[in-house]
């Protein structure tokens, strides 16, 4: 536990009290003890005890406009009475530019209080909101509050947002003319990734959603496509891969990560279409990815194992060893779980933390090719079985088995909270309730088959495959509504 000790803080301008042991009390102390100060300009707590009390004695502090431009108070199980006290000193504080208070368990009523802070405070950039309990209430308030800001980054992911929220926060992000970096990944309503890694030989291999009308999609001729949903044109071809390109993750929301038979992984930057960096993953051959926070990224691939690695250096901080084949999928599914998916015919599911595997769920009956999150903590995969099956991840079991298809199942995207999309070597797109397990339809392309799907909206998919042709789909059309095609086939 850290001692209390009086000093100067006059001449200070960045402190950072991370990881210790501060008791609410104390922190009223220290915020008794920092009123009125005019030199800090940075201020870290994370991870102490601070709770609702100490939050709200250092909210009171720098309510009155101070020199305070960022405060980092994540982990500090503060719930909505802290977010409610943090969103009171917006209204008057005049001078923070940068607030973030990941994994404090607030709800909706924090949400809507900080939400109400952001309307009258037009000089907030940056607000980190990740891992805490906002639903479709806080992120519709969050939203309204979006059209009357100057944010420029906003971060909601693993939340509890479900399809409403999303898309208020996706259409005010549209609306927005300062937001720049924008995320809510891992929420009940959005599908963070779509999944979709194709057979050799094939064209399209996975497609990923950039944007609310822009996607990347990978290929066997080595080269990454940028697509403008909207005109249905491709805006930039990314060269430097030397074998086929075979998986794709967003980084954030202007760097792309890719992965290809060679066992490397180039970092994209989407804005000048230049290679950042590559990495030598030790796999052979890359065919998973995922991002895994706000700075690392993790792989699988023809070594069976899974490995994460940091973005800004390229090392690799962990591996995790469990699988008896090729990894094809891996997928975050909470702050701290992420689920694994095997020529082994079995789903994984890992704690990051200990590095150890939780739970291993079979009933495949062979090769598993997609994975997907879905929400309630659970996870849908499909495979050269043709079935798909949704996990439970509490309980470790089967709670469906879907279907329909005649072929192997290559590709999962969940388009809302109730239906998830499916795409098979049979060369149909099926459509499929999560409550009853019914086929709500079933889609027929060009008659190739369907190797990649990515979720654009709740009724707005993508899909590549056998054809090289990206194709743009409403769930209420049996037809696509655009097709886009790979310049090769122009």
């Amino acid at each position: 536990m850290v001692k209390m000790v009086s000093f100067n803080l006059e001449p200070l301008h960045n402190l950072k009290l991370n990881s210790n042991q501060i008791p609410p009390s104390w922190a009223k102390e220290l915020a008794r003890r920092w009123s009125g100060n005019r030199t800090i300009v940075r201020l870290e707590m994370s991870e102490n005890g601070l709770g609702a009390d100490g939050v709200e004695a250092l909210a009171r502090c720098f309510q009155p406009s101070t020199r305070l431009e960022c405060l980092v108070l994540d982990s500090n199980s503060f719930g909505d009475k802290g977010a409610e006290a943090l969103g009171t000193m917006l209204t008057e504080n005049r001078s923070l530019r940068e607030l973030s208070v990941r994994r404090n368990q607030f709800g909706d009523n924090g949400a809507k209080a900080v939400a109400l802070g952001l309307k009258s405070h037009r000089s907030l950039m940056a607000l980190i909101l990740d891992a805490n309990d906002i639903a479709d209430v806080g992120g519709e308030a969050l939203a309204d509050a979006l059209d009357r800001s100057e944010l420029e980054s906003l971060h909601i992911q693993l939340n509890k947002l479900g399809d409403r929220g999303c898309k208020a926060l996706e259409e005010a992000e549209q609306r927005s003319k300062t937001l720049v970096d924008f995320c809510i990944d891992d929420n009940d309503g959005e599908a963070p990734e779509a999944c979709g890694e194709l057979a050799p030989d094939r064209h399209v291999r996975q497609a990923i959603r950039t944007g609310t009308a822009t996607a990347v999609s990978c290929s066997e001729d080595r080269t990454l496509r940028v697509w403008d949903l909207m005109t249905g044109t491709c805006t930039a071809t990314l060269t430097g891969h030397s074998d086929d390109v075979h998986t794709l993750c967003l980084v954030d929301r202007f760097n792309v990560a890719s992965g290809d038979g060679s066992g490397q992984v180039k970092l994209w930057d989407l804005q000048s279409g230049r290679c950042k960096a590559t990495i030598a993953t030790q796999h052979g051959d890359v065919r998973a990815l995922c991002r895994w926070g706000d700075d690392q990224i993790a792989t699988g691939g023809y070594d069976n194992t899974i490995r994460f690695w940091e973005v800004a250096s390229g090392r690799c901080v962990c591996t995790l060893r469990g699988h008896d084949d090729w990894v094809r999928a891996v997928r975050r599914v909470s702050a701290t779980l992420l689920a694994s998916a095997s020529l082994d015919g079995t789903v994984k599911v890992w704690d990051r933390r200990t590095e150890q595997c939780l739970s291993t769920l079979e009933g495949h009956k062979g090769p598993i090719l997609a994975l997907v999150r879905l929400s309630h903590g659970s996870v849908a995969s499909g495979g050269t079985d043709w079935t798909i099956k949704v996990w439970c991840l509490e309980t470790a079991t089967c709670r469906l088995t879907l279907t329909g298809h005649t072929d192997t199942v290559w590709a999962l995207a969940r388009l809302c909270s109730r239906t998830l999309a499916s795409g098979s070597g049979d060369q149909t797109i099926r459509l499929w309730n999560l409550v009853t397990g019914a086929c709500n339809q079933v889609l027929h392309g060009d008659g190739a088959s369907v190797y990649a799907l990515v979720r654009m909206d709740a009724a707005t998919l993508v899909s590549g495959g056998g054809s090289g042709v990206l194709k743009v789909w409403r769930s209420s059309e049996a037809t696509p509504k655009e097709q886009l095609p790979n310049d090769s086939q122009k």
